[in-house]
This record gives structure tokens, C-alpha cells and sequence, in this order.
């Protein structure tokens, strides 16, 4: 949801390849709670009594839904990376009011998804050595607290200190209410509509004039063949 107030709150597009600030937060949150399920799924098969198979069945799915988790960060950081490449050629050449605030929020975020990252790494290794006492990560605490618990926790921290709150002021960064975008979304119609029915028009226009010149042309070649006919007739005589 920050990235997509930093993004509708600076970018004058208010999107990033196309796609639209307002959904980015949708998007992400959907899709984590689609690996959510997957690693749920997994995990509920690695249960001490399963058998080997569907252990090490419920081991690749839990492993399949982290890596869909680090794939979806990875698009997010490409977003944000994006974000801060356009939005700095713009202030560059003018076009935008610098501002530095919105680098802090940008590096806030970088620092949050790589601490993110940190802790999906570590739950990868962690389940792919296996859950045999030969790997130590499953069964000592400490692996747990500082390659897990405390990435979520400085994550935290980070957010508290640059605090959107901070960065993302004024109306630009509040996101228009769903009464606002269905009127936005009436409005367009309403203009594609006058658009369509005035190249409709345009075209009637312009057939009726086609029509209205086709018999003075008719008539004229008429006139000019009887001005023929009579003029080979004087000669003739």
C-alpha cells in the first residue's frame, strides 16, 4: 500500500508500466495470500506421522509457495525501482517540484523488501536441507530468531522511523473513494460515447455532401456532351 501512495502521491501518471497506483496494494496482497496458501498447504503435510513421500511432497509445495512469495517481492522492488528511475529524469529536467522526501520513503522500502527477502532465503534453506536432526535450523531457536523474527522486527522499526505518514502528505495522497472512481469511470464512457457519435455524424456530414454534389456533376457532363452534339451539328452544316 506505501508503494502505491508514493507512486499515486508524485508520479503525474500515477502508474508504472501501465499499471495503476491504486491496485498495486491489491495486487500484492492477493497474491500473498495465494502463497500463504500454498505454504499453508505444504506445511500441513509435513507432519511427523506423514510418510516420507508426503513429507517430502509437502516440503516442495511449502518451498513452491515461498519462491512464489520472493518472485512477487521481486516484482515489487521492479515496480519501485522503476518508480525512482522515472521519477528522477523528471526531476531533472524540471517538470516535477524536488522533493527529497520521497528518496526516504523509496530506500525505506528497498531496506524493508530486502529484510523480506532475508527471511524468505532463510525458509528456503531451512526446507530444503530437510527436516532430519543432520539439519540444525528446524530444531535450534536461535537460526529462528535472527534470520526470521529479527529481519520482521528491523522492518518494523524502519517504518516507524520514515513513517509514510511523514512523506505522503496532502490530497494527492489519498486515493480517490469508489464513488469517485465510478463517477471518473462514467465520465470516460460519457466522452467515448460524444466522441463516437460525433465521428458518426461527421461521416452522415459528409456522405450527404457527396450526394448533393453527384447530380450537379451529372448535369454538367450532361451540358457539356449537348454542347458537343450541337457544335459537330453547326459544322456538319
Amino acid at each position: 500500500m506505501t508503494a502505491g501512495h508514493l507512486i499515486y502521491t508524485f508520479h503525474p501518471a500515477k502508474r508504472i508500466w501501465k499499471i495503476k497506483a491504486i491496485s498495486i496494494g491489491k495486487y500484492f496482497v492477493w497474491l500473498d495470500i495465494l502463497s500463504f496458501i500454498i505454504q499453508g498447504i505444504g506445511g500441513t503435510m509435513l507432519s511427523p506421522g506423514a510418510s516420507p513421500s508426503v513429507q517430502q511432497t509437502g516440503k516442495d509445495i511449502y518451498m513452491s509457495g515461498v519462491g512464489i512469495q520472493e518472485s512477487f517481492i521481486v516484482l515489487f522492488t521492479a515496480l519501485i525501482v522503476r518508480f525512482q528511475i522515472e521519477y528522477s529524469r523528471m526531476e531533472n529536467a524540471g517538470t516535477v517540484q524536488a522533493d527529497k522526501k520521497w528518496k526516504w520513503m523509496t530506500y525505506a522500502l528497498y531496506a524493508v523488501l530486502m529484510l523480506i527477502t532475508v527471511r524468505i532465503i532463510f525458509r528456503l534453506v531451512e526446507f530444503s536441507a530437510g527436516v532430519e536432526q543432520s539439519n540444525p535450523l528446524p530444531y535450534h531457536e536461535v537460526y529462528a530468531l535472527v534470520l526470521d523474527a529479527f529481519p520482521m522486527l528491523l522492518a518494523i522499526i524502519i517504518l516507524s522511523v520514515i513513517h509514510p505518514g511523514i512523506v505522503l502528505k496532502g490530497p494527492e495522497s489519498e486515493f480517490p473513494s469508489r464513488k469517485e472512481r465510478r463517477a471518473e469511470k462514467k465520465a470516460k464512457k460519457a466522452e467515448k460515447k460524444a466522441r463516437k457519435a460525433e465521428k458518426k455524424m461527421a461521416k452522415k456530414k459528409g456522405l450527404s455532401q457527396d450526394t448533393a454534389y453527384a447530380p450537379v456533376r451529372n448535369e454538367s457532363q450532361q451540358a457539356i456532351r449537348e454542347d458537343v452534339e450541337l457544335r459537330s451539328i453547326w459544322s456538319s452544316t
